[in-house]
């Protein structure tokens, strides 16, 4: 992928490619990243959308001494800047 002023370019190599030809690019604009998360959180097992605003579960953040205990982390899009 490429981007041209306002267009997005996809260029495939299809050289030894077997047709039809499937391409299914996969595009990932943000990453949501729990501030003080660890791997075992299960951060995304739960996750609620409304507007610019996303609610995303941990169900086994641990709080403080509490083993499991859950969390949830609030996501809010950025406003955009005009130039």
């Amino acid at each position: 992928m490429e981007l041209d002023g306002a267009r997005v370019l996809l260029r495939v190599d299809d050289a030894g490619a077997r047709y039809p030809l499937v391409v299914d690019p996969v595009l990932q604009t943000a990453k949501l990243t729990a501030s003080d998360g660890a791997a075992v959180d299960s951060l995304g097992q739960a996750i609620a959308i409304g507007g610019d605003t996303v609610a995303v579960g941990a169900h086994l953040d641990d709080i403080g001494a509490s083993a499991n205990r859950g969390s949830v982390y609030v996501f809010v899009k950025p406003a955009v800047r005009r130039r």
